[in-house]
């Protein structure tokens, strides 16, 4: 007769005594050595890759923008390109809207000190298609 099958357990149980106690059994019959305090479980962090992919895009990002903004503004553009357009570039300018929206009456103070020359451009010039496209502002 042939020898029983060797159970989940015991393989299991096997391999945390031959290891050490520093496995942790699993399930499948494996066990897994868990990180110790203070180890990464990445410790060559985002590989080289996403960082190329990130630096260029970050330096495409200024000509995108005005790319935008010169569709959001162009009167015969197709009406859905400038509804991305245009809210890609308010996501951009004050963030995503997430959760509830503020009241109605708080206002939000924002210090247009901090933004250099060509930031404030940009804005000039998002701000000039949203009061084309809503026909309201300043």
């Amino acid at each position: 007769h042939p020898p029983p099958p060797i159970s989940p357990f015991w393989t299991t149980t096997m391999a945390v005594e031959r290891n050490g106690p520093s496995l942790v059994p699993q399930p499948h019959g494996g066990a897994l050595r868990p990180w110790q305090p203070g180890q990464s479980g990445n410790p060559g962090g985002s590989g080289a890759a996403l960082r190329e992919v990130t630096r260029l895009a970050r330096e495409a990002s200024p000509d995108v923008m005005r790319r935008l903004i010169a569709i959001a503004g162009d009167p015969e553009e197709d009406t859905r390109a400038v509804i991305v357009a245009a809210q890609t570039i308010l996501d951009r300018a004050f963030g995503r809207v997430t959760g509830k929206p503020p009241p109605e009456d708080a206002k939000q103070i924002v210090d247009l000190s901090t933004l250099s020359p060509a930031n404030l451009a940009e804005l000039k010039g998002a701000l000039t298609v949203i009061k084309h496209l809503t026909g309201r502002g300043p």
